[in-house]
């Protein structure tokens, strides 16, 4: 573990067992702590399961294995690598994941979200932010935004559910020309255009 404390910091607790770890940035009880920053880089082991939990903070993960749970209240969130399953959820930021994960789930109230590489299971949401899937082949999937657009780029496997809703932009689907799937498409206000031949 590295990084530096603000002042207003009270504690930096560490405890645990050799299996699992819990580091915790501790504050005063009372309000206003000026300067309460916590800028940390900690190394874990590549199978290491993560679980992250801050406040007005991002999350930065690269090279990670194991199965990450994210939670950041006002803060952007990046993960690099190969974990197996992704948890990322953010109150008011972007999530950015260029994983090859099978397992993935991205939710924001307030921001934009990038998927690059995943595949298998996905399910993503934002309120007021776009969605971009750039991805290979999915079994199932779910994309919701009610403010912002939704652009998909993947392959459709086997007999899986897959639901794609933009409330008030655009949904745009690349798909392979020999995808084999039957399409509910419905519009309450807007175009649909398809290359279908």
């Amino acid at each position: 573990i590295t990084g530096t404390l603000g002042e207003d910091v009270e504690e930096l607790a560490i405890d645990g067992t050799e299996t699992r770890l819990r580091i915790e940035v501790e504050l005063p009880h009372h309000g206003h702590n000026r300067d309460a920053d916590a800028d940390l880089t900690i190394k874990v082991p590549e199978s290491a399961e993560v679980d992250v939990d801050v406040v007005n903070c991002p999350i930065d993960v690269t090279k990670v294995d194991g199965t990450l749970e994210l939670e950041s209240v006002n803060g952007n969130i990046t993960v690099d690598g190969k974990p197996t399953r992704i948890r990322a959820n953010t109150v008011n930021g972007r999530i950015a994941l260029t994983v090859t994960s099978t397992e993935v789930e991205a939710t924001t109230v307030n921001g934009r979200i990038l998927l690059d590489g995943v595949s298998g299971e996905v399910r993503a949401g934002s309120v007021g932010g776009s969605i971009e899937v750039r991805g290979g082949k999915f079994e199932t999937a779910e994309f919701q935004t009610v403010s912002g657009n939704v652009d998909f780029t993947g392959a459709l496997q086997g007999s899986g559910t897959f639901d794609f809703e933009a409330h008030s932009g655009d949904l745009i689907l690349n798909l392979p020309a020999n995808v084999s799937a039957e399409f509910d498409i419905s519009t309450f206000s807007g175009d649909i255009l398809d290359d279908f031949r």
